[in-house]
């Protein structure tokens, strides 16, 4: 939900009929808003391919809306998401873009940085930062709303899931943005906790594998693990547990 009170919705595979009159809206972005009771759909973006998309279970719904603080440049209100074809669209909040050709609708499309997007964007103080499966972690900063050339990590993110990230702040000054890479999940590998460093990711901090005495090392990974960060610790879930990081006193 915006400011505004508006809702963003981002459906995955299904029909997709509302350019013709229909009522249903797969693979798109829908913004709504309650009228006498009842979800209205008062805009939608639908990617130019969502055929081919829903066809090939490449949905646009693996991954939530970002909605971004107000930006400075032509258009304030933005909003990104990307899908299991890699790509990433930012829109305008205010005109959607619904269907058009070639996606002319958005205001810009990042090709697809690997094959698999799940779990989102994180957006901080200027930047929007996004890992997909396989690939480095990026950090696109923006300028006036339009995304420009990322940082990228040092090292890529092995395998199936991606990492969805958390930054974590005093105000403006010493972020970190957080990760958990759980790929070994199906063969009872650890997880693995990374610190970079948020204004600028080709900065590692920190890696939970790095103390010679395992004592860093999290528990058995499992699938789409968010850090939370809250009282200057990072909680993360394992199999069977919860992992607590922190400063030693």
């Amino acid at each position: 939900m915006d400011e505004s009170g508006y809702i963003y919705v981002v459906t995955a595979n299904g029909t997709f009929d509302a350019n013709t009159g229909g009522v249903d809206y797969g693979e798109s972005v829908l913004k709504l808003q309650v009228q006498s009771g009842q979800f209205q759909v008062l805009d939608y973006f639908t990617p130019a391919n969502y055929a081919v998309l829903n066809q090939e279970d490449l949905d646009l719904g693996s991954s939530p809306a970002l909605i971004m603080p107000d930006q400075p440049g032509a258009h304030a209100h933005l909003l990104a998401t990307g899908g299991k074809d890699g790509r990433v669209w930012i829109l305008n909040r205010d005109n959607l873009g619904q269907l058009q050709t070639n996606d002319a609708g958005a205001l810009q499309v990042i090709p697809g940085i690997s094959d698999l997007l799940i779990g989102g964007a994180t957006y901080w103080n200027g930047n929007m930062y996004l890992q997909e499966v396989g690939d480095f972690l990026f950090q696109y900063p923006l300028q006036n709303g339009v995304a420009q050339t990322p940082i990228s990590s040092p090292d890529q993110f092995g395998g199936y899931p991606d990492s969805p990230t958390v930054v974590s702040a005093n105000g403006k000054d010493n972020a970190i943005l957080w990760l958990v890479q759980s790929n070994t999940y199906g063969s009872g590998g650890v997880e693995v906790l990374y610190a970079f460093d948020a204004d600028n990711v080709a900065n590692e901090l920190y890696d939970s594998t790095q103390a010679p005495n395992r004592s860093d090392h999290a528990g058995p990974a499992i699938k789409f693990v968010v850090p939370t960060v809250a009282n200057g610790k990072v909680y993360i879930a394992a199999s069977g547990e919860v992992d607590v990081y922190g400063l030693l006193p």
